[in-house]
């Protein structure tokens, strides 16, 4: 039995999951661990201390409910400074009318990664969106094809050299070592989307603590990503100062009393707020506090529009928008959403069942973690199909694995 092992470290806690893998690539959640953190500010180390305790206590509560050590794990990482682009690869088939082979693909994969990124800068991903094979666009799978000329679109993902090692060295005080870096956004869409969505052009917005990851998904791929610096931390500070009271007493309304949707509150509603030097809760209208999230909700939403609008792909997301992450648990979020992003479809998502211990992880605030699972799993489903295929290499997972095809099974309790 083999397993894999996911740490997503966020911006008011870091997660990690363990799960076992058979032989049939079906997964069972065996140990979660959950730890607070306070060292990260906008998807970044701001504390490396308090980050790496947090990995450490996050890994050994997960260690020891699953009774083993873990070796090494694939690691989120988001933030402003993740970027993404798409390239372009075109490699001669020699001799011209000869049959393309995984070798072919791997130079072009290869030449479309040729790009001058500045010396501080790191690729995190390479991933294969389509081929083209002698003008003939479309192609998921070129090998075995006959052609002169073959092409690849690719999406290249990019990010901070300093951020990604300082993340690196919070998971390596836990004495593991990072087996994959994964952009947030990427693993939640993984997470919360089936391929007909992503077939039919899907924006995730994963609303986090700090930042508000977009990704979207086009013609069975990633298309576009956006880190947006503001999330659910935002809202908590604005009742915070707005009603004058504590970080945690905003949060609890946040949490238990709140709404984003003032229109569904009755002006005559009332919530008592313990305020800051005050013996006495006071009475608080709930529409006011409405207001308050609508107006940095509404101000969020409109900066996710404004992304997917300058990406070029409004027109071809028939999917329309699904949120996930913890900031997607405010109530009213999708009413709030349709009205602000046009007549488009709107759901939240929890993440996709992984079977074993999965409840302990079926929230939306765990659709990072999740995608990290299901990344590593079809990393690995890959590696096996080219383990099977010499010649194949890693570059492949990204247009049959990761996005493509039936992809790993999942397992249900």
């Amino acid at each position: 039995m083999d397993s894999i092992a996911a740490v997503d470290i966020g911006s008011t806690k870091t997660v990690t999951v363990i799960a076992d893998v058979d032989g049939r690539l079906v997964t069972r959640v065996v140990a979660v661990g959950v730890a607070p953190c306070r060292g990260l500010k906008a998807g970044t180390v701001v504390d490396l201390e308090d980050t790496a305790q947090s990995v450490v206590q996050s890994v050994r509560r997960a260690e020891q409910m699953a009774n083993r050590k873990i070796s090494d794990v694939t690691i989120s990482v988001t933030g402003e400074h993740i970027s993404g682009e798409n390239s372009q690869g075109i490699v001669p088939i020699v001799p011209p009318g000869r049959t393309i082979t995984r070798e072919d693909v791997n130079r072009v994969i290869n030449h479309s990664k040729q790009i001058v990124l500045p010396a501080d800068r790191e690729l995190i991903h390479a991933i294969p969106r389509v081929f083209t094979v002698d003008g003939q666009d479309g192609v998921m799978r070129p090998f075995g094809m006959s052609g002169e000329r073959l092409e690849v679109s690719t999406f290249l993902v990019s990010g901070q050299l300093t951020h990604i090692e300082n993340l690196e060295r919070c998971v390596h005080r836990a004495q593991i070592q990072v087996e994959s870096v994964v952009h947030s956004p990427i693993a939640s869409g993984l997470a919360v989307l089936d391929k007909s969505e992503m077939d039919a052009g899907t924006i995730v917005v994963d609303l986090g603590g700090g930042t508000t990851g977009v990704a979207g998904f086009v013609g069975g791929s990633i298309a576009f990503t956006h880190v947006l610096p503001v999330g659910a931390n935002h809202v908590t500070s604005d009742l915070s100062k707005l009603l004058r009271t504590t970080p945690e007493e905003a949060e609890r309304l946040k949490v238990s009393e709140a709404t984003c949707d003032s229109d569904a509150v009755s002006p005559d509603e009332t919530v008592p707020v313990q305020r800051i030097g005050e013996e006495k809760p006071m009475l608080c209208k709930r529409k006011v506090m409405a207001e308050i999230i609508e107006a940095r909700v509404r101000e969020t939403l409109m900066m996710v529009k404004s992304s997917v609008d300058q990406s070029g792909y409004a027109g071809q997301i028939a999917g329309g928008y699904v949120f996930t992450g913890g900031g997607s648990k405010l109530r009213g979020l999708a009413s709030l959403a349709v009205r602000v992003l046009g007549d488009v479809p709107v759901r939240v998502a929890p993440p996709a069942n992984l079977g074993g211990l999965s409840d302990m992880v079926s929230g939306p605030e765990h659709a990072t973690v999740v995608g990290l699972v299901k990344y590593s799993l079809r990393m690995r489903e890959e590696e096996t199909v080219a383990a099977e295929s010499p010649g194949l290499g890693k570059l492949w997972t990204g247009i049959t694995g990761i996005f493509g095809g039936k992809g790993a099974k999942t397992q249900e309790r």
